[in-house]
């Protein structure tokens, strides 16, 4: 899957709900007098996402919330909210593009909504996995990698053979590599929120470092992730 929005200034492309940052960058400060474009500011947002100043990235977020390009960056603010702990936002947030948003961002946030489930699930581990069990078994991925990540959270599969079969997908390298990141960061939230195994998590991140994607959102959450659990 591929969609493509055709910004004045950028393209991004979301790759089951994979953000890439194809343009080369704008600085905002070119013009002191003028304010940014909406769309320039969305491109910064996301760069300072991907080099992991996710504080930074959310002041811009939420200066173009009210703008033409908020529906844009929808997925990636959501994203963020996660990035520096406000996971009850990032649920929200997520809640609102599963209902709302475009079936590629659907899919997408449904995903986020089993890890963001998981990572703030205060009740026993068996209502956990009953309620994973229920998300699941409610909703239908269009593609089979985010099937997979999906069942893997209800406990069927493994982490290893999610990665592998992604690897295995003949597709373009770079879509491939897109969906190998996402893969690895969900398949680490598995680890660590279901499983309880945060060393586990640690050994897939650490296994699979050198193949992340660095324009993917994921990449700096693997990253935050990785350092957190050293």
């Amino acid at each position: 899957m591929s969609k493509i929005y055709n910004l004045s200034m950028m393209l991004f492309v979301s790759i089951a709900g994979i953000y890439l940052l194809l343009a080369p960058f704008h600085s905002v400060a070119a013009s002191p007098v003028r304010p940014s474009p909406p769309t320039i500011l969305l491109q910064q947002a996301m760069s300072e996402d991907l080099a992991g100043r996710p504080q930074q990235a959310r002041a811009i977020y939420d200066s173009i919330k009210d703008s033409e390009k908020s529906g844009i960056a929808a997925v990636p603010s959501a994203i963020n909210l996660a990035a520096i702990g406000r996971f009850a936002d990032a649920q929200n947030a997520f809640t609102d593009i599963s209902i709302n948003g475009k079936p590629r961002d659907k899919d997408y946030a449904q995903l986020w909504l089993l890890w963001l489930t998981a990572r703030q699930w205060s009740d026993t581990q068996i209502s956990l996995q009953k309620e994973l069990q229920r998300r699941v078994q409610s909703y239908t991925w269009q593609y089979p990698w985010e099937q997979d990540i999906a069942r893997l959270y209800m406990g069927e599969g493994s982490p290893e053979a999610l990665l592998a079969a992604i690897n295995n997908w003949n597709t373009l390298d770079t879509i491939k590599k897109d969906a190998f990141t996402e893969g690895l960061f969900f398949a680490g939230g598995y680890l660590q929120y279901v499983k309880h195994v945060p060393e586990k998590a640690a050994e897939l991140f650490n296994k699979n470092k050198t193949r992340l994607n660095k324009t993917s959102l994921e990449q700096p959450l693997i990253v935050q992730e990785s350092l957190a659990l050293k």
